[in-house]
């Protein structure tokens, strides 16, 4: 399971849905406006992403994997979208626990801790 914590949400992903992530459940969690949600997302990114799988959707919701769940961030908020990268660029690979803390790209600070196997 991967979990990710933006502005303060923590965000899983489900077994039950393939590990992917409820990006519908997302949009809830972050209180995000109704024209952010990922049913109003029509762009040809979104296109691109559900051609290489990255995307999947249907009439209970749309899900994800990281590389889907970060091209909607993209599309919705790209500083945070950025900041999240930025962590990745480090060189951090997968069992991350990723906080982006606030919304000022100046006042942001990124909290990551590897989550490692005794």
């Amino acid at each position: 399971m991967q979990t990710i914590i933006l502005n303060g949400v923590t965000i899983n992903t489900h077994d039950h849905l393939w590990g992917l992530f409820d990006l519908t459940e997302v949009h809830t969690k972050l209180r995000l406006p109704r024209n952010a949600s990922p049913s109003q997302w029509r762009h040809r990114h979104r296109n691109f992403l559900e051609t290489e799988g990255h995307i999947t959707s249907g009439s209970e919701g749309t899900y994800g994997d990281l590389v889907g769940l970060l091209g909607w961030v993209a599309w919705f908020d790209y500083g945070m979208y950025v900041r999240f990268l930025s962590v990745v660029s480090q060189g951090l690979h997968s069992d991350l626990r990723i906080m982006l803390l606030g919304d000022d790209p100046q006042c942001m600070s990124v909290a990551v801790n590897r989550e490692v196997e005794a």
